[in-house]
């Protein structure tokens, strides 16, 4: 069973950094894990563009900001997924969603992220939050 397992664990450890997937490729690397993983940053996903990073996860690493994702990978094919993933990215401020308010975010996430204070939602009333989930915001 763990030899199973193995490559998605390993893929997901935290200490993983991309001078590990450089010096062993051989192991079965699982990209939608390394995409995701903090480690890894714009200059990486840049330098190493043969690497079939998955967009969906990307959103959800804390190096990955908006605009990046908007500069370098097609938008046009971002569905709802994306912006919900997006959505619950640790580095999401309310200056991401301020300067793309059309966008379809996920406000159930956004109303109890950890980087939207009860003073941002009071400063954008006009905005859908979800005062069932900004009740339990952090």
């Amino acid at each position: 069973m763990l030899k199973i397992c193995e490559p998605l664990a390993f893929s997901g450890n935290p200490n993983v950094m991309m001078k590990h997937v450089l010096r062993y490729p051989n192991k079965n690397w699982k990209l939608t894990m390394l995409s995701m993983n903090a480690n890894i940053t714009m200059k990486d996903i840049l330098k190493y563009p043969n690497f079939q990073w998955y967009g969906p996860n990307l959103c959800m690493n804390p190096n990955i900001t908006i605009d990046f994702m908007l500069k370098y990978y097609n938008h046009d094919n971002f569905d709802q997924y994306f912006w919900v993933n997006y959505s619950k990215n640790p580095s999401l401020t309310i200056h991401d969603i301020i300067k793309y308010p059309k966008k379809p975010w996920s406000w159930d996430y956004l109303s109890c992220h950890k980087n939207i204070k009860l003073h941002d939602i009071l400063k954008y009333p006009e905005l859908p939050w979800l005062f069932t989930f900004v009740s339990i915001n952090p």
